[in-house]
């Protein structure tokens, strides 16, 4: 895509912004940081010939730096990516979405409750629609409410999800939680070659 672009001589192309930063959640997760950074300075490069960030774009940055945060094990700074997300929203139904709101409002929660936020409850339960429109936020939510009130079958829903839809990496960051999982969850990531979440 990338190539494709330069070879076209580098139109200004709004389009590409998103699916530019996107590579940085797969480096990320995957803590190959050089290449995360190299995907950064591509995306601020092409953004500097850009109109405003769109709604879209700004959604896919904040889905993607929370949940490399939550990954990497900085539980403050994912937070501090989705602060805006769930605070002083109106309710999830009634308006308009993009194709990332439910990642976007599953991750906030998340990282609400990883970062031990006082209104993480309140948070966890205002993104709880996003969950019925989307399974990845469903499976999401899910992981967060075992991680709130340490429930297990919470987690095991959250497993049931991830493999009806073939997660691998998301079920073993969901594995790694519950006891007498966190083998099969460490095969999983060297599979995938990836390390487990900080």
């Amino acid at each position: 895509m990338w190539q494709a672009w330069i070879r076209a001589g580098k139109p200004a192309a709004s389009w590409l912004l998103p699916a530019t930063y996107l590579p940085v959640l797969a480096c990320g997760l995957r803590n190959d940081l050089p290449a995360a950074e190299e995907w950064r300075r591509r995306y601020s490069r092409l953004r500097q010939q850009s109109r405003p960030v769109s709604r879209y774009e700004a959604e896919t940055l904040t889905f993607v730096d929370g949940r490399v945060a939550i990954h990497a094990g900085h539980a403050d700074r994912a937070a501090e990516a989705t602060a805006n997300v769930l605070h002083g929203r109106p309710a999830w139904y009634g308006r308009p979405h993009s194709i990332y709101a439910p990642y976007v409002w599953a991750v906030a929660a998340e990282a609400a409750v990883i970062a031990q936020m006082p209104d993480a409850e309140e948070r966890l339960a205002h993104a709880q629609p996003a969950g019925e429109e989307n399974d990845w936020a469903a499976a999401c939510l899910a992981r967060a409410r075992g991680r709130l009130h340490r429930d297990l079958g919470a987690l095991r829903e959250s497993v049931a999800i991830w493999d009806r839809n073939g997660a691998r990496f998301e079920r073993a960051c969901t594995l790694i939680l519950m006891p007498g999982r966190a083998d099969e969850a460490r095969a999983e990531f060297q599979a995938l070659g990836c390390p487990p979440p900080a």
